[in-house]
């Protein structure tokens, strides 16, 4: 990846040039800071049905321990 970058910036691509190039060849997911769309849904649902369930558990288990 470095040295794909390094031969765009050797050419005189921007920087903004540079990040059209990656995403049409490797997709959003190579800028960490994918939009929010219908292929992007379940990455950014992801983290949260994790939290909340993590906390369900956790309050389960609390809650049959204090009995």
């Amino acid at each position: 990846m470095k040295l794909v970058i390094k031969k765009k910036l050797d050419k005189g691509y921007t920087e903004n040039q540079i990040y059209e190039y990656l995403k049409i060849q490797y997709g959003d997911w190579i800028l960490y800071d994918p939009k929010f769309n219908k292929n992007t849904f379940f990455l950014w649902l992801l983290p949260i049905v994790v939290f909340v369930i993590g906390g369900w558990l956790i309050f389960k288990k609390t809650k049959f321990y204090k009995l």
